[in-house]
């Protein structure tokens, strides 16, 4: 059961009497400390983002994070009643396939890792939770789910066959993110009002990519590369989809920041007939029933549990 109820929070002191961690969160007797939860938000956003309930966009952002930490601990506990939590072989063993995939020895990988941003015990941190999902939902989701010939059919006649699904676009985009060095609203809102000018203008969009944009993609100059339906947020999409080839994008606004998109090309998408496409759709649409059935899952186990909250 998810509460947010007045409680006393432990404090971890400093000798000289400064506040330096605290208890964000409680799930039964497991606990995540907003050290934690700072470094998983660091992770994502690439920055150092304090939390602050003053900000909302910051506090809701932290509550989002705080969520993903509590539904690891709560899949955690579920897999030690099993006596089935991910081990430190199973880790290592997930992490050199991982490197050995991209052709790097573990010397290489640990200075890609500092070249992001991680430190190696972070990445395996990471690793350690999408392992025990992964974990989780083969032991306890994936046999309630079936997807027979038929579901493929139904999918490919009512997607491929109305032709929606007839086009491939050539992506860029720049994002100008509300969480960057504690930026406020207003000045990423002016930020992406100029660079949109300046597009309006006549300037290369990679190159304002490149300079402004917080997307990992900016080094590329924001190009993204080719999507297809389903691919995107169904917002993205949308906007994306309305545009013409050369064409850019009104700036869209989300919780996390501004985007604006510019599509590079259109192209006919290589459509497969059902007997070569059958497998493949079965493959997505069992992924995404598992994810369905993951989802609902987890939310019943959440209101199974105790669960104490405390961001204030």
């Amino acid at each position: 059961m998810l509460t947010n109820p007045i409680l006393i929070i432990a404090l971890l002191i400093s000798a000289d009497g400064i506040m330096v961690d605290r208890i964000a969160a409680r799930i039964e007797n497991e606990i995540i400390m907003l050290s934690d939860l700072a470094g998983k938000v660091e992770i994502m956003t690439g920055n150092k983002v304090e939390y602050t309930e003053s900000d909302p966009k910051v506090s809701k952002f932290y509550m989002n994070v705080l969520s993903e930490l509590i539904e690891d601990k709560i899949i955690q506990m579920e897999l030690r009643k099993m006596g089935q939590d991910v081990t430190e072989s199973e880790l290592k063993a997930t992490i050199d396939d991982i490197r050995k995939q991209r052709g790097f020895s573990e010397e290489d990988f640990v200075k890609l890792l500092a070249k992001e941003g991680l430190s190696y015990e972070q990445y395996k941190d990471e690793m350690r939770r999408q392992v025990r999902k992964n974990k989780f939902i083969a032991i306890r989701i994936r046999q309630r789910v079936k997807i027979t010939d038929e579901d493929a059919k139904l999918f490919y006649n009512q997607e491929f066959g109305s032709g929606k699904l007839n086009k491939d676009y050539d992506i860029s985009m720049i994002f100008i993110s509300t969480l960057k060095d504690k930026s406020s609203d207003k000045k990423s809102l002016e930020k992406a009002d100029e660079l949109k000018k300046e597009i309006s203008e006549g300037k290369d969009f990679a190159e304002l990519a490149r300079k402004y944009s917080d997307d990992p993609s900016a080094p590329s100059g924001g190009h993204i590369g080719k999507i297809s339906k389903g691919d995107m947020r169904d917002e993205f999409e949308k906007t994306i989809f309305s545009l013409k080839e050369g064409e850019v994008s009104q700036i869209l606004k989300f919780p996390e920041g501004y985007y604006v998109f510019r599509v590079n090309k259109i192209l006919d998408a290589d459509i497969k007939g059902f007997d070569e496409a059958k497998e493949d759709i079965k493959r997505m649409l069992f992924e995404k029933e598992i994810m369905k059935q993951y989802s609902y899952v987890i939310d019943s186990l959440k209101k199974k549990y105790t669960i104490y909250i405390n961001l204030k």
